[in-house]
C-alpha cells in the first residue's frame, strides 16, 4: 500500500496479554513503519515506581493505542433463569489499559482486535465500537496476518488530521494567544512604517517598498526571556525594533543586521510562551509522584523532557497551521510574509534570505 502521511512525532503502543504479545510485538512492527510505537513492555521501562503509576504517567505521552482483546480468560456467567454458561474474556489488565487509554485519546484514536470465531465478551461500553477481528491461529506469520488491520489502522489515522493532536494542551492554547497578540498585530501594522522605531540611533531607516519577513523560530527546548536575548544578541547579532500596534503597544522585535536603507527588515522571534508548558509540566510531574504512595521518587527528567517536547511539536503544528489558514506564509522565501521554523533549521535558513 502507499505510504500515508503521519506526522512524525505521533506515538503509540500496543497493549496486549503476555500470551499475545507476539501479536503486540507484530502490530508494532507494522504500524511503526510510519509512526513510532512499541509493544507494551517496551512501554513500561521506568524503573523505581510502580507500574500503575508508570502506565498513567506515560498515557500522557502517547496520541495511539492498539488493544488486542484476546480469549485470555475463562469468566461464568449468570444468566436470567439462573443458569449459568462459561463466556471468553480478555485479561483484566488490557481491559483496564482499553478503559483508560478510551478516557485518553478518545474513541477515534484508539482500535482494538477480538479473535474471530472465539466469541470473546467485550466491555458493553464497546458493543457497537468497530472491531477488527484476526485469526487467532493463522497459517501464515502474524506481520503478514495483521497487515489488512495494520492498513486500516493507518488509513483511519491519515484522516483525522489536527485531529490526532486535540488533547494537547497548554500548547494549543498558548499557540492561539501568541499568534493574536504578538504575530497578526505585527504583520498588520508593518504596512504602515511610521509604526517602526529602531532601538539602535545608527541604524538605516526602513522603507515599506523594502519589505520585511517575520520568522518564528520554534526552540529544540524550552528557552526564557533572558535566554532569547542572550541568543539574538550574541549569536544571530539582532538590534531591536519596536512596532507600535494598533491597541497602542509598543512591540519590540528582533531584527537581523540590514547593509542599506533599502535593505528588507528581516525579524526573528523565538516564543517563551511556552514557559508556561513547562510550568504545568512541573505540576503535572510532581501530581503523579506524590500520587504513588508505595515509591519515594525523585523528579522524573525523562517525563518531563518528554512533555516538553511533545507541547513544542505542538506549538509548531499549530502555528504552521494558522499562518497557512491566515494566507500570511508561503512555501518559499518571501517578502512580506511569516514563516515558522525550527531551531535546528535556522543555520541553513538565514542565508535564505538575501538582503
Amino acid at each position: 500500500m502507499d505510504r500515508y502521511e503521519l506526522r512524525p512525532d505521533l506515538s503509540g503502543v500496543v497493549f496486549s496479554s503476555g500470551a499475545n504479545y507476539p501479536i503486540a510485538e507484530a502490530l508494532a512492527e507494522l504500524l511503526g513503519k510510519h509512526f513510532p510505537i512499541v509493544p507494551y513492555r517496551s512501554f513500561f521501562d521506568r524503573e523505581g515506581e510502580t507500574i500503575l503509576t508508570t502506565f498513567l504517567r506515560k498515557l500522557l505521552t502517547i496520541d495511539v493505542a492498539v488493544l488486542v482483546l484476546g480469549a485470555d480468560d475463562v469468566q461464568l456467567q449468570t444468566l436470567v433463569d439462573g443458569s449459568s454458561r462459561e463466556i471468553r474474556v480478555p485479561r483484566d489488565n488490557v481491559v483496564f489499559e482499553l478503559g483508560a487509554t478510551m478516557a485518553r485519546l478518545g474513541t477515534k484514536k484508539v482500535f482494538m482486535l477480538v479473535p474471530s470465531e472465539l466469541n470473546v465478551r467485550v466491555p458493553s461500553y464497546m458493543r457497537h465500537s468497530k472491531l477488527f477481528s484476526y485469526d487467532p491461529a493463522p497459517a501464515m506469520p502474524w506481520e503478514e496476518a495483521l497487515q489488512p488491520i495494520a492498513n486500516e489502522i493507518i488509513a483511519q489515522l491519515s484522516n483525522l488530521g489536527e485531529d490526532l493532536f486535540h488533547s494537547d494542551l497548554p500548547a494549543l492554547g498558548l499557540v492561539q494567544s501568541y499568534f493574536y497578540n504578538f504575530v497578526n498585530p505585527v504583520h498588520e501594522k508593518l504596512d504602515e512604517e511610521q509604526s517602526i522605531r529602531f532601538e539602535d540611533d545608527s541604524a538605516h531607516p526602513w522603507k515599506k517598498e523594502s519589505g520585511y519577513t517575520l520568522t518564528i523560530v520554534v526552540p529544540n527546548h524550552l528557552m526564557n526571556r533572558k535566554q532569547v536575548d542572550e541568543y539574538c544578541k550574541q549569536t544571530l547579532h539582532t538590534s531591536n525594533v519596536h512596532v507600535r500596534i494598533r491597541d497602542g503597544r509598543d512591540i519590540s522585535v528582533y531584527a537581523l543586521p540590514r547593509t542599506g536603507a533599502n535593505s528588507p527588515l528581516h525579524m526573528i522571534d523565538i516564543p517563551t510562551t511556552l514557559l508556561t508548558s513547562d510550568e504545568v509540566i512541573t505540576r503535572v510531574d510532581d501530581f503523579w509522584r506524590t500520587q504513588d504512595e508505595t515509591r519515594q521518587l525523585e523528579a522524573n527528567v525523562e517525563f518531563r523532557q518528554q512533555l516538553a517536547r511533545r507541547e513544542i511539536a505542538t506549538f509548531y503544528r499549530r502555528m504552521t497551521a494558522i499562518l497557512s489558514e491566515k494566507g500570511i506564509t508561503t512555501s518559499t522565501i518571501e517578502l512580506n510574509s511569516i514563516r515558522v521554523i525550527r531551531m535546528e533549521e535556522l543555520d541553513s535558513y538565514l542565508p535564505t534570505l538575501g538582503d
